[in-house]
């Protein structure tokens, strides 16, 4: 018996690439293991983070202020499945009053403003606005800022 494997990062490729795998004559058998990293101290810091972001009602600031929407707390909890170490280590996570969420590097001087759609960041070296929000845009992004 052969054995195969294959690593995938994106995993909407694993149903259409087990469908051309299994229509091979001669494959016995498909298996999917799935690969979890363990979770570092600042995966959980920023994980506890955003479920007391979650739970901020309207007015949170007894001023109004809208609760983060969740398709923003959407977008930073895949950055944070997708980052490394070393990316967040460095960065705090607030509430903004419009329902975007804020990522803060102080020894950077610099700030990321998540919403639903788009990002902004500002910092010493480095501004950008009205950024498509991808996974992939934001690591590239904050790796760049943490430089």
């Amino acid at each position: 018996m052969v054995e195969m494997v294959i690593q995938l990062e994106d995993e909407s490729l694993l149903t259409p690439l087990r469908r051309v795998i299994q229509s091979l004559s001669g494959i016995t058998q498909v298996l999917v293991r799935k690969e979890t990293k363990a979770k570092s101290e600042t995966y959980i810091r920023h994980q506890a983070r955003i479920d007391e972001l979650c739970a901020l009602k309207a007015g949170w600031d007894d001023d109004g202020a809208i609760p983060p929407e969740k398709q923003a707390i959407n977008n930073v909890k895949r950055l944070l499945e997708k980052s490394e170490d070393g990316d967040l280590s460095q960065w705090v996570i607030f509430p903004d009053t419009n329902g975007t969420i804020l990522l803060e590097n102080k020894s950077c001087d610099a700030t990321i403003s998540v919403g639903n759609k788009e990002f902004s960041y500002i910092s010493q070296h480095h501004r950008g606005s009205h950024l498509k929000v991808t996974t992939a845009a934001l690591l590239k992004t904050i790796r760049k800022i943490n430089e």
